[in-house]
């Protein structure tokens, strides 16, 4: 049957990965395929299941004997039929699992409203289901607790099955208890929340969740670093977790600067919303950011009558400033909780410098105690900026309990893209590493990039995380250096040869330089737009390879056959990392009557060419010329006749010329331009089209 989530978490919070006391030690959890953490819809037979785990899963506690409980709040009168639970290593041991339902006051003896067994072995990796020996009728907005152990527990592959945690945490709600009975002293689970969800029926209810807040800036990609001057707009995930219908809402961001002041707000009404539907809604404003720091951006739904206000708010947290500055994503204070990890294995962070090329100079990481650590820096694929390769960088300080700097003496450098710092652990999780467990994090802002990662295998595998808040830090300092790979460098943008007689030709050159630092620059090849222009427009090579730190001049030449206008724009397809499509705008006419001295090579005539490209957006290059020199006033007018940009103004010496016309500010629509140059005037026709 459908499964109606009817209660989400206020964000997907922090890391799961927090030891709560000393004898009881967080755990990754490998080996569960993604599609076990989604409860199918044979196993899930009740038509309204209350959930406040992310759906995705963390870590599992390896303590023996132990025992789990999540309270839960009725939105509305809701009938208590099934309890759900996400297990691991289920046939490492024959024991039950048992689970007890207790109202309000929590587990207390002689007390269970309804009891459950899962007969053991249970499931080896996902879902268990267990049917309540009686229905629970539980009243609108009253707590009810469910229970489960004794967990036969230890590490992964041994003893018994463990329940499993998820990556964010809710208020108060999971917790646990080192007891061989269910009513000892809980401790509040901090680092997550149980996969543990309670199926039943539920009068229909309103309840509407922000669950994400997210942005996006110039590049039209989300980051957690800008520049100053940088517009950014903003995004939400909006989900309806209700039963019934929304026909109305509103979301509203509010962004706070480095010093607490409100320097964006913008409140979104959106329409009908179905029960278990979803949209992204974006802001129509954007906020150009100035100051450098920390900023905060919060969205906020309001829905009349809506049953939960715990998800109504998500959070994001980014910077801005360009280098050299420390990068982080934590709260810049003392770690919350502490990790460990097999042997192997660790964490992970990736930064993005703000400008390049960069250097890293330093590192800080907060650990749980002393000892030796294992620091590595990896480089990021270009493709999907996951770490790949080897190490650039193996560090392996000697560290204390805390905030630890560790200075490079041989800094990396970084020419593009991103770049993962990697704590690996080889003490078996005696240095745990620090954890920031306050919101916002990553693990509650989805949409945006993946930042953290657990390497496995001495970091031959990586898998993303939600996480986010590893108490890991990056200085990030200017560089000079000088990339190993191409770069290419071209002297031009535009070629223009201006009016060239049918049938002759008309060779113009350029220079293309390599400012990589080792291997060769190869351009493989031109592509032409329209593709025709091949014919007409001609290298003097083929394909061109340009050594390291050299430059070769190039031609091109115009060929025109018949009497047209041939605007366009040639690739120069190449192996740079920089550009491997770096284009040159093409500005051209051929003639049947000679427009050019041949002594002088200058216009014998006013012209105003066409411009291109036509239509537009929101540039276009326009071309005139002129047989001596002149003052110009070239200018653009709407269809009313109204004057609404001067594209060039002065004066001008005899010969061909090309000005580049913007309408940033401009609507679509059709444009006017005229050439008033001496005695001359011409007016020709554009389309802005956006």
């Amino acid at each position: 049957m459908r499964n109606i989530t009817l209660i989400l978490m206020l964000c997907f919070a922090a890391m799961a990965a927090t030891a709560l006391a000393d004898d009881f030690t967080a755990m990754t959890l490998k080996d569960i395929p993604h599609e076990m953490t989604i409860i199918s819809a044979a196993l899930d037979e009740q038509p309204d299941t209350i959930r406040y785990d992310d759906g995705g899963t963390s870590t599992f506690q390896p303590q023996l004997n132990y025992w789990v409980r999540v309270r839960f709040t009725a939105p509305a009168a809701f009938e208590l039929h099934e309890i759900y639970i996400l297990l691991v290593d289920g046939d490492q041991s024959n024991a039950d699992c048992n689970i007890y339902i207790y109202g309000p006051n929590g587990p207390v003896q002689g007390e269970a409203l309804a009891t459950a067994v899962i007969p053991g072995p249970v499931p080896a990796f996902g879902w268990a289901q267990g049917d309540l020996n009686q229905t629970v009728n539980i009243a609108s907005g009253t707590d009810f607790y469910a229970v489960i152990g004794p967990v036969p527990g230890g590490p992964q592959g041994t003893t018994g099955f463990k329940p499993i945690l998820d990556s964010g945490t809710t208020t108060q709600r999971s917790a646990w208890v080192n007891s061989n009975n269910q009513f000892g002293t809980y401790i509040t689970q901090t680092g997550g929340d149980w996969l543990i969800r309670a199926g039943g029926v539920v009068e229909p209810f309103t309840d509407l969740s922000s669950s994400d807040c997210f942005n996006q800036g110039p590049s039209g990609e989300s980051g957690f670093n800008f520049l100053p001057e940088d517009a950014i707009t903003f995004r939400a995930y909006i989900e309806n977790l209700g039963t019934s219908a929304v026909t109305s809402y509103t979301a509203t961001w509010s962004v706070e600067g480095p010093d607490q002041s409100v320097v964006f707000t913008e409140t979104y009404t959106g329409g009908t919303l179905n029960a278990g539907a979803a949209e992204v809604i974006n802001s129509t404003g954007s906020l150009t950011v100035v100051d450098e720091g920390t900023y905060f951006a919060t969205c906020t739904v309001d829905v009349a009558g809506d049953a939960l206000a715990e998800n109504n708010e998500s959070y994001l947290r980014f910077y801005v400033g360009d280098i050299p500055r420390w990068f982080l994503y934590d709260d810049n204070d003392d770690a919350d909780g502490y990790s460990g990890f097999s042997e192997g294995n660790g964490w992970a962070l990736s930064f993005t410098p703000t400008s390049y090329p960069a250097k890293v100079t330093r590192i800080r990481v907060d650990v749980g105690g002393p000892g030796t650590a294992d620091f590595r820096i990896f480089l990021n694929s270009e493709e999907d900026d996951s770490p790949t390769g080897s190490a650039v960088w193996i560090g392996n300080p000697t560290v204390v309990a805390g905030w630890n700097e560790i200075t490079l003496e041989d800094p990396v450098d970084i020419f593009g893209g991103s770049f993962t710092v990697a704590h690996i652990y080889h003490t078996a999780g005696a240095i745990t590493q620090g954890y920031d467990n306050d919101q916002p994090n990553q693990a509650g802002n989805l949409g945006m990039p993946i930042i953290a990662w657990q390497p496995s295998s001495e970091g031959a595998e990586w898998f993303s995380d939600d996480g986010g808040n590893a108490c890991i830090q990056v200085y990030i300092d200017t560089s000079s250096a000088i990339p190993p790979y191409p770069i290419i460098e071209v002297s031009v943008a535009s070629l223009n040869f201006g009016q060239v007689l049918t049938g002759t030709s008309s060779p113009l050159s350029f220079w293309v330089n390599n400012r990589g630092n080792l291997d060769d620059l190869v351009i493989s090849g031109f592509s032409y737009t329209p593709p025709s222009f091949s014919n007409s427009y001609v290298f003097d090579q083929a394909t061109y390879t340009i050594a390291a730190l050299d430059s070769q001049e190039v031609t091109l030449t115009f060929s025109p056959t018949i009497e047209s206008v041939y605007n366009g724009r040639v690739v120069l397809n190449n192996n740079s990392h920089n550009d491997q499509a770096y284009q040159i705008l093409l500005l051209g006419s051929g003639v049947i009557e000679a427009v050019t001295d041949p002594a002088t090579g200058l216009p014998t005539e006013f012209e105003l060419s066409q411009n291109y490209p036509n239509p537009f957006n929101p540039a276009t290059e326009i071309q005139f010329a002129l047989p001596h020199d002149a003052n110009v006033n070239l200018t653009v007018s709407n269809l009313l006749g109204q004057q609404v940009a001067t594209a060039a103004s002065g004066f001008y010496s005899a010969g061909f010329h090309t000005v580049t016309f913007s309408a940033a500010n401009l609507p679509s629509g059709l444009y006017f331009y005229k050439l008033e140059a001496a005695d001359f005037t011409a007016i020709r026709k554009m389309m802005l089209l956006k």
